[in-house]
């Protein structure tokens, strides 16, 4: 897990307008994880919705990333040899593009 301190340096964008959007494609369990995770931080007094959550975790990774490099989580989540049962992103079939929905503020 990355040290809260190194996580600081790198901050999430938070609540602002943001320009930019990328499309993702989770499973029905990696949406549920992340609803688990979302209702978790509420029962805390944390509200926060998806889009602020992913956020808070692509800063969180990519800090360790920063300071831990090839033994960071992603690195080692990444890297060919891991068996963490995912396969590479690829690009979505035909009739399979992004758009829509989504967190626009």
């Amino acid at each position: 897990m990355p040290d809260p301190d190194v996580a600081a340096h790198r901050p999430a964008s938070g609540r602002e307008q943001h320009t930019q959007k990328i499309t993702v494609y989770l499973s029905a369990d990696e949406l549920f994880g992340l609803e688990h995770a979302r209702l978790a931080l509420r029962r805390y007094g944390i509200s926060a919705d998806r889009g602020r959550l992913v956020r808070e975790a692509i800063a969180v990774v990519l800090a360790d990333l920063d300071a831990r490099g090839d033994t960071s989580v992603l690195a080692r989540r990444l890297a060919p040899s891991s068996s963490n049962g995912t396969e590479p992103d690829s690009v979505p079939g035909p009739g399979q593009h992004g758009g829509g929905g989504g967190d626009h503020r």
